[in-house]
């Protein structure tokens, strides 16, 4: 699941439009399992943060391939996550 918010009873006490975002890198084995996720922005909400690290780490990827053999990657991904009517921009 790429789409990761808060728990309910966390975006109850967000304020309307108020705005969480974070980002992480996020490296990938020769078998597309993710391997390590390490924060490089924090959202301001602790609990938010711990639900975003473990979602990525369930994540499995097409392992990438350079001349035909799998590698290794690392990327980053971000989550931008606006209290109110529920909407998360993942980019």
């Amino acid at each position: 699941n790429q789409n990761i918010v808060p728990t309910d009873l966390n975006r109850r006490k967000l304020q309307p439009g108020t705005r969480l975002e974070g980002a992480f890198r996020v490296c990938v084995d020769e078998t597309g399992a993710v391997d390590l996720v390490v924060p490089l922005l924090a959202t301001g909400l602790a609990e938010y943060d711990q639900r975003l690290l473990a979602g990525i780490r369930g994540w499995r990827f097409t392992p990438i391939q350079v001349n035909g053999m799998p590698v290794a990657v690392c990327t980053r991904t971000s989550f931008v996550f606006i209290s109110g009517p529920m909407r998360v921009i993942r980019h």
